[in-house]
């Protein structure tokens, strides 16, 4: 029997050397980085790095947006105005850890790199926010401007019709942007659904400093912090799982072949679509919140199909996670 010795110099090939003397070749040296497409199918680190500042700065501009056509719609100080952003930028991340952790949660045995997390996020907060708001607020302002539609009714089809496709396209392009830098960064339904759903946390935390800044400004931090305390947690929880939807569909469509790639990501986004819809439609023609009982009748039906899907959403990562466990096991001995 031979036998061989294998090293490994840095940035040079892998070699064994037999009992004989004679060098061969056996592999490259992945950790010296000479494999060519290594780097394409892991991600540069530094163009990550660089689309999450361009999101940080289209953040900054939906922010300021918003705070300029609430200082045109309100009366109030400048440092009532910078007082009242800060608040609400406090409240919408107060809940977020828990969140995050609770979505990281659904696969803990194969933890993310921080850096692709933070580029969803990021996306999600600033990219998909400030596209989302600009086309809303476009189509709003050309309904009342040109085809003579009421304040009232070109806000509910901007918010009801239009939102829900327009806010999952570019809360799931986060997911295109992320492989474009990361070849290999979706190999299964759960890394889908775990970005997905991370890049609703973004977008759901921009929404919610948006709409803070609306009841902080006009009617003062007590009001605040009742609208936060109810629509906070809700909307931490309601962007992702409607994500998640697109993420599954991307997962699928990432692990399959042939025909069915591209319906499984069609179906992915109109189920996000749908249920995103589904909820916008429901809250606009709920019942004056008068009576909690009330108001919580007229939302039961949309709150008992979010909870199926978050059911289906866990029985699937559980699902994976243990045909991995399986497939990985070498048995006893």
């Amino acid at each position: 029997m031979i036998k061989e010795v294998a090293y490994r110099a840095k940035g040079e090939s892998v070699v064994s050397v037999s009992s004989t003397g004679a060098p061969r070749v056996v592999g490259y040296s992945i950790a010296a980085g000479v494999v060519p497409s290594a780097r394409r199918r892991h991600g540069s680190a530094e163009g990550l790095i660089a689309v999450l500042v361009v999101s940080g700065f289209f953040a900054l501009l939906t922010v300021g947006y918003q705070l300029s056509w609430v200082i045109a719609q309100s009366e109030g100080t400048p440092a009532a105005f910078v007082s009242g952003l800060a608040l609400s930028i406090v409240l919408a991340l107060t809940p977020l850890p828990v969140m995050f952790a609770a979505v990281v949660a659904l696969d803990r045995q194969r933890p993310r790199p921080w850096i692709r997390l933070a580029f969803v996020f990021g996306w999600g907060a600033g990219i998909a926010a400030f596209f989302s708001v600009a086309l809303e607020s476009w189509v709003s302002a050309d309904l009342q401007l040109y085809f003579g539609v009421d304040a009232t009714t070109a806000e509910t089809v901007s918010g009801v019709m239009l939102a829900p496709p327009v806010e999952e396209a570019f809360k799931g392009a986060a997911l295109v942007g992320l492989l474009c830098q990361c070849r290999r960064a979706i190999g299964s339904l759960t890394d889908g659904v775990v970005y997905a759903s991370v890049a609703g946390l973004g977008f759901a935390t921009m929404e919610n400093i948006l709409y803070y800044l609306i009841p902080i400004v006009r009617e003062g931090a007590e009001e605040g912090l009742a609208f936060a305390a109810v629509r906070g947690p809700m909307m931490l929880f309601m962007h992702p799982l409607w994500t998640s939807l697109f993420g599954l569909g991307a997962g699928y469509a990432l692990m399959s072949r042939g025909r069915v790639r591209w319906p499984a990501l069609l179906l992915g986004y109109a189920g996000a679509a749908l249920l995103h819809f589904l909820w916008n439609h429901t809250i606009d023609n709920a019942p004056a919140p008068s009576g909690v009982v009330a108001w919580l009748a007229g939302m039961g039906k949309v709150y008992l199909l979010e909870l199926v899907v978050v059911g289906a959403l866990i029985g699937v990562t559980v699902r994976e996670r243990r045909r991995r466990a399986a497939a990985t096991w070498s048995g006893p001995g």
